[in-house]
């Protein structure tokens, strides 16, 4: 890649990449840089110890926003211990009996994304556009836009940490997950950006259902035990990006950045699926009263938004949840305006 190339990718990136947007940037332009069809870029979460999928090319990230690699494990999680870029330029047979499908290659790269302490992430690329195997140029070219997307997640990184080291009081002593306060904080800062550039938001509020029978019945240590267990189901279930949180008592939410009320109400099904499953197949929770979850869901684009509204919304959908017999999902559907007046 020439120098005023790599400088005009760092300076898109400076200038128009941060946070979830930032992440879609980089693998859009890193995708169309080598002709590839699908690309996804994974980053590393250090609490997790795990590659979570923040964002693709060619196909949709709900499919795996909820997936995390472990290092060592497969293409991505091999990239990123060993710090090493692959290139797999294997052609795939045509078919026997079909002479008239497409020649096609199996071939893939998987770039490290290297940080000043640390491997960030990892970008990979398959199904190159012309159906012929990655180059040696178009390897050599992906190495180096890896460059100017590490620093511009290093950035990105730092601006996160000062803000976590100014948001430590934010954090719920017993879960670990933010608080209250911190939701309110980034409601408010979403709601602008989603505002600003256009763009959707999604709001789930999630509360465990008899939560106080249970208590009642097997004593607070248990209740906290499933507080805890319930919020690292949430933890695991969403994207990199979203921010879950403690609303209070038995009571979580989720705020989406980015998402449709499509995406939003997929989320909520498979929490509340997995919390579903993981209670029933523990043997504390053996009998009736097993944990379950009633979830609301709203939605909004960006034009005819308003943190309060989205609040407002979410909770009247999570009570219409409750009304419907609990452990299901419910996603708030707008009124209906017939346009026929007073009078």
């Amino acid at each position: 890649m020439t120098d005023r190339r790599q400088y005009r990718f760092a300076r898109e990136l400076l200038l128009r990449g941060h946070g979830p947007r930032l992440y879609q940037l980089i693998v859009d332009r890193m995708a169309a840089a080598v002709h590839a069809r699908q690309a996804t870029l994974a980053l590393y979460l250090p609490d997790e110890d795990a590659l979570a999928i923040a964002a693709t090319h060619g196909y949709p990230a709900v499919l795996v926003g909820h997936v995390r690699i472990r290092p060592g494990e497969e293409v991505i999680g091999r990239v990123y211990r060993t710090r090493r870029a692959e290139c797999v330029r294997v052609p795939r047979p045509e078919e026997p009996g079909n002479r008239h499908r497409r020649y096609r290659a199996d071939s893939y790269i998987a770039v490290p994304l290297l940080g000043v302490e640390r491997v960030v992430g990892v970008v990979s690329v398959t199904e190159p556009i012309d159906n012929e195997p990655f180059t040696r140029e178009q390897f050599t070219r992906l190495r180096e836009y890896a460059l100017p997307a590490a620093l511009a997640l290093g950035r990105e990184a730092l601006r996160d940490r000062s803000v976590g080291l100014a948001h430590l009081a934010t954090v719920d002593a017993l879960t670990g997950i933010s608080n209250r306060r911190h939701l309110d904080e980034r409601l408010s800062q979403e709601v602008q950006r989603a505002q600003r550039e256009q763009g959707e938001l999604a709001l789930l509020m999630i509360d465990i259902d008899d939560f106080k029978i249970l208590n009642d019945t097997r004593g607070h240590q248990t209740g906290d035990a499933v507080l805890k267990e319930v919020a690292d189901i949430l933890r695991r279930s969403v994207r990199a990006f979203d921010l879950c949180a403690r609303y209070g008592g038995e009571e979580f939410a989720i705020l989406m950045p980015g998402a449709s009320a499509s995406t939003a109400c997929q989320v909520a099904e498979r929490i509340r699926r997995h919390t579903e499953l993981h209670f029933s197949e523990s043997l504390r929770y053996g009998g009736t009263g097993r944990p379950t979850l009633s979830i609301g869901v709203s939605a909004s684009p960006g034009d005819d938004l308003a943190g309060d509204s989205l609040l407002a919304t979410a909770d009247a959908a999570l009570l219409a949840a409750k009304a419907a017999g609990k452990n299901v999902v419910r996603l708030h559907e707008p009124p209906i305006h017939t346009g026929h007046g007073h009078g």
